[in-house]
């Protein structure tokens, strides 16, 4: 059976779908490279300006909300699969009235994607880019982080 011609997989859905796995499994990757090889709050400086460090994130973005009870988890897991839900039927939207927001919307599923299995799996999300310049250090983040962001700029991109 042709998947392409019942129209089941377009050749730009495969295209997309590559796109969302690959996004998901560097950040996996690169997580399981941090875990494997720093404990936890060790760093390695790479360049001026950026470290690779191990961290564990309980919280939102720039760590918000990090206290560590089942109310925030539970929080963060509904709020992540909400989001997620949302943003594939804005994406179904976008693609049947053949609007360009699914590329931004793509992005931003995926680091969501896969910042939720990070934590399923440890309760927590592990950040590990750590940008700096001088004494002052960025949020430190991670590949879907990354993601997200991306999905954002594209999303205001296509607004202005």
């Amino acid at each position: 059976m042709n998947l392409y011609n019942k129209k089941i997989l377009s050749p730009k859905k495969t295209y997309y779908l590559v796109i969302f796995f690959i996004i998901i499994l560097c950040d996996y990757i690169s997580k399981k490279l941090i875990i494997k090889n720093l404990v936890e709050y060790e760093f390695k400086k790479i360049i001026p300006m950026l470290n690779i460090i191990h961290l564990h994130n309980y919280g939102g973005a720039f760590n918000v909300l990090s206290n560590r009870n089942i109310w925030t988890f539970l929080y963060f897991i509904f709020t992540n699969i909400l989001i997620i839900l949302i943003l594939l039927y804005k994406t179904y939207i976008s693609i049947k009235n053949n609007n360009k927001n699914y590329i931004s919307y793509l992005f931003i599923i995926s680091g969501s994607f896969s910042n939720l299995i990070d934590r399923i799996n440890h309760g927590f999300i592990i950040d590990f880019i750590d940008l700096y310049i001088k004494n002052y250090h960025f949020a430190t983040f991670n590949i879907a982080d990354v993601s997200i962001i991306t999905g954002i700029i594209l999303f205001i991109k296509t607004l202005i």
